[in-house]
C-alpha cells in the first residue's frame, strides 16, 4: 500500500531542511511539498531536493487551499498530510502507517497522535463531532482547565464532564473517533478524490472535522493511533489577529454548512458559552 506525503508549506525553508530527513528516515519514498506562494527560498531550496517532487503555487490560497493542491498530481494509494512544522517521531512511519490501513479495510482516515514541544499530547488533536452543545461544554471545560490545570481534584471533574464532548480530556489510545486533526493525517487517496478533497469554503482552521465528517456520512471510518507520533513546533504563520479572524469565518462556515446555524445565533454561543 504505497505513500505519498504530501507537505504543506509556506515559508517554511528551515522547517522543510529539519523534516524532509525525517521523512526519508522513516520510509517514506514519493514525497510532494505542496508550496503556497512563499516568499522565502523554500522553493529554491527544494530544487535541490532531486527526490522531492515540488507544486509551486503562483497564489497563496491558505492551508485548505493548499494541501487540495495534491489532486492535480498523480498520489499513491494512501496521502499523508504533515504541515512543514511537525517533527516525525519514533521509527518506520511508512510501515506503521500501512499497517494501521490494513488492519483497519473500513477506515478511511487514520490520524496521528501529536504532542507539543514540552511533550504533552496537543489539545484538538482527535475529537467528537462538534455540535452546538458540545461547543459550549468544549469552551467551558476548556477555560476552567486553563486555569486549574496543576489542580488534581479539579481536573478530576474536568474529566468527568469531558467525557463523550471533548477528546483531549479523555485517556489517549488507539480507537475510533469522529474527527483527527489534519496537522499529520492519512487519507485513503480513493476516498480524498471522492470527496473533491478539503472544503474550500474553510480557508485555515476545521477542515480536518469537515473531511472526517463527510467521509463518515458515506460509510467510512475515522481512527486515532498512537503508533504514529508527531511533534508540533508551532510556526503560525500570519497575525494573531489575523488568525482569530480565520478561525472565527471557519467555525460560521462549518456551523452554517452543518447546521443552518445563523451568524447572530453562532456569536451568542461563541461570545457566551
Amino acid at each position: 500500500m504505497p505513500i505519498t506525503v504530501a507537505i504543506a508549506n509556506y515559508d517554511g525553508r528551515d522547517y522543510l531542511s529539519r523534516l524532509l530527513p525525517q521523512v526519508r528516515a522513516h520510509g517514506f519514498r514519493h514525497v510532494v511539498v505542496l508550496d503556497d506562494a512563499s516568499t522565502d527560498d523554500s522553493v529554491e531550496w527544494l530544487a535541490t531536493q532531486s527526490d522531492i517532487t515540488t507544486l509551486a503555487g503562483k497564489e497563496n490560497l491558505g492551508p485548505v487551499g493548499n494541501r487540495n493542491r495534491i489532486l492535480d498530481v498523480p498520489s499513491e494509494d494512501i496521502i499523508l498530510f504533515l504541515d512543514n512544522d511537525v517533527d516525525l517521531l519514533g521509527a518506520d512511519g511508512a510501515a506503521v502507517l500501512q499497517a494501521e490501513f490494513d488492519r483497519h479495510p473500513d477506515a478511511a482516515v487514520v490520524g496521528s497522535l501529536i504532542v507539543s514541544n514540552a511533550d504533552a499530547p496537543a489539545w484538538f488533536n482527535w475529537g467528537y463531532d462538534v455540535g452546538p452543545y458540545r461547543l459550549g461544554i468544549q469552551a467551558a471545560l476548556n477555560r476552567i482547565a486553563q486555569v486549574h490545570q496543576d489542580d488534581p481534584q479539579v481536573m478530576s471533574t474536568v474529566r468527568d464532564l469531558a467525557t463523550g464532548v471533548v477528546g483531549h480530556f479523555e485517556p489517549i489510545e488507539d480507537r475510533e473517533v469522529d474527527w483527527v486533526g489534519e496537522m499529520c493525517m492519512a487519507v485513503r487517496a480513493s476516498v480524498f478524490r471522492e470527496l473533491s478533497g478539503f472544503d474550500p469554503g474553510f480557508r485555515r482552521f476545521n477542515e480536518g472535522p469537515d473531511l472526517c465528517l463527510r467521509a463518515r456520512q458515506l460509510g467510512y471510518v475515522v481512527r486515532f493511533t498512537t503508533s504514529l507520533r508527531a511533534r508540533h513546533l508551532d510556526q503560525r504563520t500570519g497575525t494573531p489577529e489575523g488568525r482569530h479572524a480565520e478561525a472565527m469565518a471557519s467555525s460560521r462556515y462549518f456551523y452554517r454548512k452543518h447546521y443552518g446555524i445563523t451568524d447572530e445565533a453562532l456569536w451568542l454561543k461563541l461570545r457566551w458559552g
